[in-house]
């Protein structure tokens, strides 16, 4: 299944090895798996945004150390991730029967 033109690279690759392992045939499925996936690359942009700025810990404008803005996201959107999947049924073991349906299953 192609993942949504929404996604970007590491909402996509996970898109990808989701749907390779499950089938979802209903639109509600599909939409979470979407958000999953999209939580999932706002979840690499606020990680490359923290890298980016020497880590979890910025100064303000006055130069005390605060917590950098896109810890937040990050929190908020592996929350996302982990709530989607859970409605998806992702968390279960492999073989349980709550997890999507297997491809060929």
């Amino acid at each position: 299944m192609k993942a949504p033109r929404s996604l970007k690279e590491t909402g996509k690759q996970l898109w990808k090895s989701i749907t390779a392992d499950y089938s979802f045939d209903d639109a509600a499925s599909l939409e979470l798996l979407e958000r999953a996936c999209q939580a999932a690359d706002r979840a690499e942009q606020a990680r490359e945004s923290i890298e980016k700025n020497g880590g979890p810990i910025a100064k303000d404008r006055f130069g005390i150390d605060q917590r950098h803005p896109a810890v937040n996201v990050e929190r908020d959107a592996v929350a996302t991730m982990i709530a989607a999947f859970k409605l998806l049924g992702l968390h279960a073991p492999r073989d349980a029967k709550t997890a999507g349906r297997r491809i060929g299953s």
